[in-house]
């Protein structure tokens, strides 16, 4: 986090043979940005474990129509809202379903490194007027899978010689180097690239950045 509490968040359950993994970017980062998080969090559990829906691209959408009304968007004008990624894992069957608002998400299939991309519109905030449609992604693996899902804080931070942002074209190589490296060598790399990076340079947003195996 940016400050003690973060506009980041993840979540993560187990259900019924399928892990749900997602993590979100919400609107500004500190309180506001940490109340929009627990609003995020009780609306996928809601969705999720109550109204039983299964599929990346309906979680979205129903995501979506929820936090518009919780805040009376139509009515109000209110722009907050998220950016996320979501995936439902399938070890039996060995397929990832993805879908993302605004977050995409890379993967080492089977040695074969891939991005995800994402629709691009978020949830709730500035498109609450516009008929969003969420695409679903499904993908076979084989042997293994890597799937890696972030916020755009690292990619955005700015640092380095010229006090410029890392940028995305450096964060995916980056994340593709780290996605040969053992595991749990994977986040000491992905923080010392960080903080060299940034040096004495402010951080400038909440940072997030989860991989599976």
């Amino acid at each position: 986090p940016k400050d003690i509490v973060s506009g980041d968040f993840y979540y993560f359950i187990e259900k019924e043979g399928k892990a749900f993994l997602a993590l979100a970017d919400c609107t500004g980062h500190g309180v506001p940005g940490a109340f929009m998080s627990s609003l995020g969090i009780a609306t996928l559990e809601n969705i999720i474990i109550t109204k039983n829906i299964e599929t990346p691209s309906e979680i979205l959408q129903e995501l979506d129509k929820t936090i518009q009304e919780a805040l009376h968007q139509q009515d109000t004008g209110n722009q907050d809202g998220m950016d996320i990624a979501i995936c439902i894992i399938d070890k039996n069957n060995r397929t990832i379903q993805f879908s993302g608002a605004h977050n995409s998400a890379y993967l080492l299939i089977d040695n074969v490194f891939r991005e995800l991309e994402a629709n691009k519109h978020g949830i709730g905030g500035y498109d609450i007027k516009r008929n969003k449609i969420f695409e679903n992604q499904t993908i076979h693996f084989q042997d293994s899978c890597q799937i890696f899902l972030f916020s755009d804080g690292f990619q955005d931070q700015f640092g380095g010689d010229k006090n410029k942002k890392y940028s995305k074209k450096r964060f995916k190589e980056l994340i593709e180097y780290t996605s040969q490296i053992p595991l749990e060598e994977q986040e000491k790399h992905l923080i010392k690239e960080l903080n060299l990076w940034k040096g004495e340079y402010e951080q400038i947003d909440d940072i997030s950045v989860i991989g599976v195996k």
